[in-house]
């Protein structure tokens, strides 16, 4: 368990749960520079999981999902997202 720092809107305190989350499932998987990852879903976990990859250094990182809305809004989240239909 940890403090919320003060200052810090609840609107980003409760996203350091599905982020850890993240952050341990991906440990064992051993992610690292130039690997290739795939990820179902561009729901907030899959896009956690995308950033995460991305930050580790993989080189191509794929978002599947069949809900147009989720894979625009990967688009938003800056240069590098694309995706095909």
């Amino acid at each position: 368990m940890h403090r919320v720092p003060l200052g810090l809107p609840p609107e980003q305190a409760v996203l350091t749960e599905p982020l850890a989350c993240c952050m341990n499932g991906q440990e064992p998987l051993g992610i690292g520079i130039g690997q290739s990852v795939v990820i179902i879903g561009a729901g907030l976990i899959g896009l956690f999981h995308a950033e995460l990859a991305l930050a580790k250094g993989a080189s191509l990182v794929l978002v599947a999902d069949v809900v147009r809305e989720c894979l625009e809004e990967a688009l938003s989240l800056g240069e590098g997202w694309g995706y095909r239909q």
